[in-house]
């Protein structure tokens, strides 16, 4: 894990009424920036001052604090080998690349179109919403698409024919933090944490929403939240770890050893500090053995392993990601599993905390549905009908360049984004976009860039209008590019 990186995820813990006193009264933003490989859902205004520090880290690293690699290799290095499942779990497929993919005719397009928001038997869905606020965009680099495969069971769009959609009760506007649990839940959750780990609590504090600062009493916001919601409960346990969890079932644990002790956990017997010539396989064993060894925590009947190296930074590097999901459903519940209720590992692989050996740092588990309510389950556009959708510009983003093809279409995947305080599923869409801005570096390391291309995967019947794109030029709404 890079420097940049650490700085993020510390950052990504600031409590909101550390920082929201110093923004502006009133301009509160709709919806925070999103760290490049997304450790919270939302920053909110918190997020801005984050943003804002590693805009200044990563600027002054890019253009003169650091130094890019004297000489940039023009070619791919070899691809490490796809994420797979360690357990009995079905392989996640690979990600599936659509050059020979055939569009429908332009009647099977009309026809699409004409079927919007016709649908009466279930509530009808946003058709995509913005592509999410704030500085910065999705997109990725990468010599091949390939290098992208993430362990997403739902790469390559497989044949699901429904998934369910889920209102996120937890959602609030103007990038408050999450209220969706009740303090008690969060308390008995903490507590319950606590037990599996082994540790002992011995202060638990709830957090609430008028901490955040002034300015609520001129916000427009829901029913019953106010300045006494509480938004997350954080613990501190005896042995010095912290835990924390957020109203949208995150839980975060930081492993600050014993007085004394190293500031990450040694890993698991037999496995030393990963680093940079760490393989997939490798990857994935050390996650296995993670996941067994605080099986209770994640409460999984059958986890499946992932780790990845992902897309580069501009000095060439690769920052390896450790992940486990459930895996004893079909596979629609894997996708749902691997987005909304996965657990991350993250590990101190460049040793930079005072006295660490490389191990165990923080551990995040993701439950975005604790506090979401079923919509429905919603039949499936095929992979075809959505990236006709796509090419005929009826897509959200926010990569900041005109659509540039469907030759640039690369690969799809079938995952889940928020749209209208909807946990909705989309095709995203890895889409070459060879006009997008890149650093002298990111140019002399030959890297692509990919923009992420979403299409809401419900079928049009259920869409209540067309999909909007953010551009960027202040955060005004368009259709996509035709």
């Amino acid at each position: 894990m890079t420097r940049a990186e650490k700085l993020l995820l510390a950052l990504s813990d600031i409590r909101p009424d550390w920082v929201l006193d110093a923004a502006p009264k009133n301009t509160l933003p709709e919806t925070g920036p999103r760290p490049r490989r997304s450790q919270v859902k939302y920053w909110g205004a918190a997020g801005a001052l984050a943003a804002c520090l590693l805009l200044a880290f990563w600027g002054r690293e890019a253009l003169g604090g650091g130094t890019p690699p004297a000489a940039a290799p023009q070619t791919p290095p070899a691809a490490a080998a796809s994420p797979a499942p360690t357990t009995a779990a079905s392989p996640a497929p690979e990600n599936d690349a659509l050059s020979n993919t055939q569009l429908p005719s332009g009647a099977a397009l009309d026809e699409l179109l004409g079927e919007l928001g016709t649908a009466q038997d279930k509530q009808l869905l946003p058709g995509g919403g913005t592509a999410g606020a704030g500085m910065g965009y999705e997109a990725r680099l990468a010599y091949t698409v390939d290098e992208l495969a993430d362990g997403n069971p739902g790469a390559g769009a497989p044949g699901v024919e429904t998934l369910p959609v889920w209102r996120d009760a937890s959602a609030l506007p103007y990038g408050l933090p999450a209220v969706g649990l009740s303090e008690q839940a969060m308390t008995e959750a903490l507590q319950a944490a606590a037990a599996a780990l082994g540790v002992e609590l011995t202060e638990v504090t709830p957090h609430t929403l008028g901490e955040t600062g002034s300015g609520l009493e001129h916000l427009d916001l829901p029913e019953g939240v106010g300045p006494d919601s509480v938004y997350s409960v954080e613990a501190a346990a005896k042995n010095g770890w912290h835990l924390s969890i957020s109203g949208d079932g995150t839980l975060t644990v930081s492993f600050k050893g014993e007085a004394g002790s190293e500031d990450s956990l040694p890993l698991p017997e037999g496995f030393a500090a990963p680093g940079p010539d760490t393989t997939d396989a490798e990857g994935r064993a050390l996650t296995a053995a993670l996941a067994e060894q605080y099986a209770g925590l994640l409460g999984m009947e059958q986890p499946v392993a992932v780790s990845y190296a992902g897309d580069y930074n501009i000095y060439g590097e690769r920052d390896r990601t450790y992940l486990a999901y459930e895996g004893s459903g079909d596979l629609g519940e894997q996708i749902v599993q691997y987005a909304l209720c996965r657990t991350e590992f993250i590990l101190d692989e460049e040793q930079a905390l005072p006295g660490s050996t490389g191990g165990l740092w923080m551990l995040r588990r993701y439950d975005r549905l604790a506090a979401a309510e079923l919509v429905g389950e919603y039949p499936l556009l095929l992979p075809e009908e959505a990236r006709a959708l796509l090419a005929a510009g009826y897509y959200t983003t926010g990569v900041p360049v005109d659509w540039p093809g469907e030759d640039c279409i690369e690969a799809v995947e079938l995952t889940y984004r928020e749209s209208g305080g909807l946990l909705m599923p989309f095709y995203r869409f890895w889409v070459r976009c060879d006009e997008a801005p890149r650093s002298e570096a990111e140019q002399a390391l030959g890297l692509n860039t990919y923009g992420a291309f979403y299409v809401p995967a419900v079928r049009t019947e259920y869409w209540s209008a067309l999909p909007e794109q953010e551009i960027a030029d202040g955060g005004a709404l368009r259709k996509g590019a035709q």
